[in-house]
């Protein structure tokens, strides 16, 4: 039998256990010595004690050196976050500017190439000169035969020399195309951007460029294109208001105020191209001839005729009677429903038909001016828009154009009902064809919600207005530009052409109505009508009736002088229209009630409107 290895050696197993006891022993020994004699420990009172004596010994003088040493540490931090704050407001005010131009300049090259396709297909270009050699000079005609110069280029406007004015210039200066690039920004140098420059914005106003110039400053716009009078920089150049400019002291040279004036009286042109333009387009431009442009219709005038209206909708509270329209030839009114247009008796007041409206809330009501079509626009915010005309006899949609992905705010359709016009919160007017439903041109000018289209009653041109206080007027056949009107400080709510189509007249948030000819663009009236805005406006011959948010209802001779008002209401009034007899007065309120006034008496008659479900 084997042995194991500790049987074969029992007496070094025995050694190895005492070694093991032995060690333990010993440890537990070490504890109890070390338990009962700890190490000797510091008090914290006398290391505090010790380090207070050391901070006693310090010379004040270094204390108070490394106390103002911070203090300026902290002044310096504090001036450079300062100066960086300054310095990220005037990039962030430069960017916005540089934004701004470009997208001035973008519509500028667009504008370019339209002109472009409508100029090319007139001619060919002329052949180009041999290398090396000189191209002659085009002459007319006349010149060519020995003749006098044509009528033209003895008419074409001339540009003001870069000399000293002498003597008399003033006078002279009406008849200078002037522009900001070549006239008005050396004035401005000279006097004014020291203090109204991107670096140093006083009163938030930059006078380095035509497009900050417009933008105005903190108060709002400062010059008005076409009315110098009205235009406040001017005013307060001129030494006509206070505070005088520039300040404290004397008036600039009197050659350089005319200079301004006739400036803003041509229009305000930016540059020579822009000046050369307008007095282009001005001496171009003949005004319509006076007198209705539509032909009078045989037979009686055009109301509904056995039409199967839709079950009228009510609700809890109406709709905002936000726009009215009045046939131009039947005693029929257009007001706005949930959904649904409806359609008054203007004379007995009956609801005599519902029109579905499909496409959601009604915006805009127009009829045509032979009053056989009724053209209703609007839509769901954020979500859908269009257009959709209907036969007034009949009832039924006869045309639907616009696809919008948000609600029409703005529509017209033109005399012969060839084209339809809408706009909105996408910035664009868009003009299609009736028939088609396709988009004949698109305008990329405005900068804001386009609130308001019109088509002159001669079909001539396009007038288009935005929130931000600007309005156009273009060719409505192809979309050629022709004015800029600008002057509103607030958003224009309505843009409306005179039955003769001489005018046009603009109504804005800032109280006024301004009317322009269409001929050279210029404003011919500015009337203060309304505290708190001007919503609602139409044309009476050549007079006119408007209503605003002060609740008042006024009318106005031709000139713009108040002939009177309805009896005040404690509303918010939208919309006003008068019938074909001119006899009515139609108003429509934030309250989604349509009063009715006698035009002669100013005294109510009825309302009109949606019922109330309660």
């Amino acid at each position: 039998m084997s042995e194991t290895p500790l049987a074969r050696r029992p007496h070094g197993h025995r050694r190895l256990l005492w070694l093991v006891v032995l060690i333990v022993g010993l440890g537990a020994f070490s504890a109890a010595q070390a338990q009962e004699d700890p190490a000797p420990t510091v008090d914290p009172l006398q290391k505090l004690e010790a380090l207070l004596n050391e901070l006693k010994q310090t010379d004040p003088k270094a204390w108070d050196a490394k106390v103002v040493s911070l203090q300026q540490a902290i002044e310096q931090k504090k001036a450079q976050a300062q100066q960086l704050r300054e310095q990220a407001k005037q990039l962030e005010a430069q960017a916005a500017r540089a934004e701004q131009e470009a997208l001035a300049i973008a519509g500028s090259i667009e504008r370019l190439q339209k002109l472009r396709q409508l100029i090319e297909p007139m001619g060919a270009p002329p052949k180009a000169a041999p290398k090396g050699e000189k191209p002659a000079p085009a002459m007319a005609p006349q010149e060519a035969s020995g003749g006098a110069k044509p009528a033209s280029a003895a008419a074409a406007p001339k540009m003001m020399a870069a000399s000293k004015p002498s003597e008399g210039a003033a006078a002279e200066t009406e008849k200078v195309v002037l522009n900001f690039e070549d006239h008005v920004l050396t004035i401005f140098e000279s006097h004014c951007v020291g203090c109204h420059n991107p670096d140093d914005l006083a009163g938030s106003l930059d006078l380095t460029s035509h497009t900050t110039l417009l933008d105005g400053g903190g108060s709002g716009a400062v010059v008005a294109p076409g009315d110098p009078e009205g235009s406040r920089l001017y005013r307060l150049v001129a030494h006509l208001d206070t505070p005088t400019m520039p300040p404290e002291q004397s008036k600039i040279p009197d050659e350089q105020i005319a200079t301004l004036r006739a400036w803003l009286a041509q229009g305000a042109a930016a540059d020579a191209g822009a000046a050369q333009k307008a007095a282009e387009m001005t001496v171009a431009k003949p005004v319509a001839p006076v007198g209705p442009v539509a032909p009078r219709l045989e037979g009686p005038p055009p109301m509904p005729e056995d039409v199967a209206g839709a079950d009228l909708k009510t609700a809890r509270r109406p709709p905002i009677a936000g726009c009215l329209a009045a046939s131009p030839r039947a005693p029929l009114i257009a007001v706005p429903g949930l959904e649904q247009v409806l359609l008054y008796h203007s004379e007995s007041l009956v609801l005599l038909t519902v029109l579905p409206f499909p496409l959601g809330r009604v915006n805009v009501l127009r009829f045509t001016v032979d009053g056989t079509r009724l053209l209703a626009a609007g839509g769901i915010g954020g979500r859908k828009g269009g257009a959709v005309l209907y036969d007034v006899r009949s009832g039924q949609i006869v045309a639907e154009v616009g696809k919008e992905y948000d609600e029409v705010l703005a529509a017209a359709i033109s005399p012969g009902q060839s084209l339809i016009a809408i706009g909105g919160p996408s910035r664009k007017v868009r003009v299609f064809e009736t028939a088609s439903g396709e988009l004949r041109y698109q305008l990329d000018a405005h900068q804001d919600w386009v609130l308001s289209v019109d088509i002159s009653p001669d079909g001539n041109w396009l007038a288009s207005a935005d929130r931000s206080g600007v309005a156009f007027v273009w060719q409505a056949d192809t979309g050629r530009d022709v004015h800029v009107l600008r002057g509103h400080t607030g958003a224009i709510q309505r843009a409306r052409f005179r039955p003769d189509a001489q005018q046009l007249a603009t109504v804005s948030d800032d109280g006024t109505i301004r009317r322009w000819e269409l001929g050279d663009g210029k404003m011919v009236g500015n009337t203060n009508a309304h505290g708190g805005g001007v919503l609602g406006f139409c044309w009476r011959g050549t007079e006119w009736a408007s209503c605003g948010a002060d609740g008042a209802v006024k009318l106005w001779d031709a000139a713009g002088n108040g002939q009177g008002a309805l009896p005040p209401l404690e509303d918010w009034l939208y919309a006003v229209a008068t019938d074909a007899s001119g006899g009515r007065l139609f108003v429509g309120g934030w309250d989604g009630r349509v009063r009715v006034y006698a035009s002669d008496t100013r005294q109510p008659i009825g309302e009109l409107g949606v019922p109330s479900s309660l």
